[in-house]
């Protein structure tokens, strides 16, 4: 989380280094805490692929989760491209992401998605 716990924060380290970036997600902790794990983030030589689920707490009301994929820029882990997911394919905790050459694959419990690179 975030100082004011208001966001949640990813940081990427380069090892030996250190950190490197921090790119804060506009949705609070405990929005992708009730939803499961994210799966592990695609690493490619130039973006970083991840996925989550987020489930908003509003009193009194049904909260609907929506399934987010995001596309980072490695270096600086600013947001190229953030998309949401059909519903079909489920949560992030069932996606499988996978990249073969120009093509980003998110494969769910109801079906395959393919993104081609813009």
């Amino acid at each position: 989380p975030s100082a004011d716990g208001q966001l949640t924060e990813l940081v990427a380290y380069q090892l030996p280094f250190g950190r490197k970036w921090v790119h804060r997600l506009q949705v609070p902790p405990a929005s992708l805490y009730n939803s499961g794990p994210m799966p592990m983030p695609l690493a490619g030589a130039t973006g970083i692929v991840l996925a989550y689920t987020e489930t908003p707490r509003v009193r009194g009301q049904v909260s609907v989760p929506r399934t987010i994929l995001m596309l980072l820029d490695r270096e600086s882990g600013a947001a190229r491209d953030t998309m949401q997911l059909p519903a079909e394919l489920g949560p992030a905790e069932v996606l499988d992401l996978e990249s073969f050459g120009p093509n980003l694959w998110v494969a769910g419990q109801g079906g395959v998605l393919r993104r081609a690179r813009k």
